[in-house]
This record gives C-alpha cells, structure tokens and sequence, in this order.
C-alpha cells in the first residue's frame, strides 16, 4: 500500500479561503458584527461595534469555524 504524503495548508491561507467565500456571498464582516452587536448589547451596555468587529475577525482566525464555514457554502 502506497501512503500519499498531505500537503498540510496553513490556517491563514484557510481563513482567507473562507474570507473570500463570505464576501462571494456578500457577507461582510460588518454586516456579521452588527448582528453580533444587536442580539448582545442587551446584555453588555458597555458593547461596541469595534468590540462586535474584532470579536468576528478573531472568530474567523479558528480552524474549527472555518471549515465550518467552508463545508456550509460549497
């Protein structure tokens, strides 16, 4: 049995993968942020949309998120 060796692929290049998928779809991160920021800001007076974008960026910055995110759209 012949074993293929995997190339592996860093975690930036996946998220600029699943990046450029959500904005295929128009989905930008604003718009992920001003959702974030309208169903938690009951919750946290104290919340931002600087808060709400940052949040999302580090969110999409997860292995686990983005092949979320890859699987779902294609």
């Amino acid at each position: 049995m012949i074993e293929k060796k995997r190339e592996q692929v860093h975690s930036r290049v996946v998220e600029q993968a699943a990046r450029d998928l959500l904005k295929e779809r128009g989905v930008e991160i604003l718009d992920i942020a001003k959702i974030v920021y309208e169903l938690q800001s009951p919750y946290n007076n104290g919340l931002t949309m600087e808060d709400c974008i940052e949040s999302v960026n580090k969110v999409l910055q997860k292995r686990e998120i983005q092949h979320a995110l890859l699987v779902g759209i294609e």
